[in-house]
């Protein structure tokens, strides 16, 4: 679960929600015209990703305007606190706004193609590690009548910034359609192809079996318990970086941004522009303007 499908949680529940993964099932279909035009990397040969092992992110060019960047996710969360306060306020409750540490978070482990952080398999098997997301403060404490308030309060001002949530969780945004693209490319390019089947034969070769639907180490062992889940995602986690893989899936994503940045130059500049008028709105929120 990324940070704008958090928005649409109640704030009490973002904090357990956020890092607890989406809901399984089928995804959605995309919406008629949302794939882009496909797209040459002949001419990206020196973009890279820059991969952060310990955490699993990896860095691309994408990132500098996505709208589920953390510092700018964390303005959405903030200026909805700030907002559910003025309405507390008015009711003679306590603010809590102030309480919490509104820095850009520690971002989820990408595992589009699979976990690749051994520190967090590890440590956490398949699930998140409890300090990636955002953070919130805990109202529960503030008992029932509280927390009656509060939600209605948060519904109130998630409703005051409308516009703002237009923007950010309506149809998909050129961010989104590009990394979306850009993906479905690199694990279906030669190269990705060639990558994602060493890095599967690597667990097979360890005695990881693999669900055939996804590749993914079998939910079995996640149902024998800790040790068993911890094994098999160490497993995946280690061969995705010994076979180099995951490096290799993650440039040709990279490549695959960049090309799209400048194919959509005219649609990317727009949306910036409307991003950067989205933020200055949120800061004048955050600032009480």
């Amino acid at each position: 679960m990324n940070a704008r499908q958090a928005l649409g949680i109640s704030t009490l529940a973002l904090a357990a929600l956020a890092i607890s993964g989406c809901s399984a099932g089928d995804p959605e279909p995309e919406p008629s015209g949302f794939a882009l035009p496909k797209v040459s990397i002949t001419s990206q040969e020196d973009v890279v990703a820059k991969l952060d092992f310990a955490h699993g992110i990896a860095n691309t060019p994408l990132d500098r305007i996505s709208l589920d960047e953390p510092a700018f996710s964390m303005k959405q969360f903030h200026a909805v606190a700030v907002r559910t306060d003025e309405c507390m306020v008015e009711r003679g409750l306590e603010p809590v706004a102030s309480k919490t540490n509104w820095s850009p978070y520690l971002d989820f482990e990408d595992r589009r193609w699979g976990g690749w952080s051994v520190d967090y398999a590890s440590e956490y098997g398949v699930d998140a590690p409890p300090n990636a997301g955002p953070q919130f403060f805990d109202t529960l404490p503030l008992g029932v009548e509280y927390n009656k308030a509060f939600a209605q309060c948060d519904e109130s001002a998630k409703d005051s910034l409308k516009t703002v949530f237009a923007f950010t969780e309506g149809a998909p945004q050129i961010d989104y359609r590009i990394r979306t693209g850009s993906s479905n490319l690199a694990e279906n390019a030669p190269a990705g192809r060639k990558a994602l089947a060493s890095w599967h034969a690597c667990e097979e070769k360890a005695g990881i079996v693999l669900d055939p639907q996804d590749g993914y180490p079998s939910a079995q062992y996640k149902a024998q318990g800790k040790e068993a889940e911890i094994h098999a995602a160490v497993v995946q986690a280690q061969c995705a970086v010994d076979t180099g893989a995951v490096q290799t899936l993650y440039d040709l994503q990279a490549k695959y941004e960049a090309a799209y940045l400048d194919q959509q130059a005219t649609a990317v500049q727009a949306f910036v522009k409307k991003r950067k008028a989205v933020e200055k709105h949120l800061d004048a929120v955050i600032a009480g303007r």
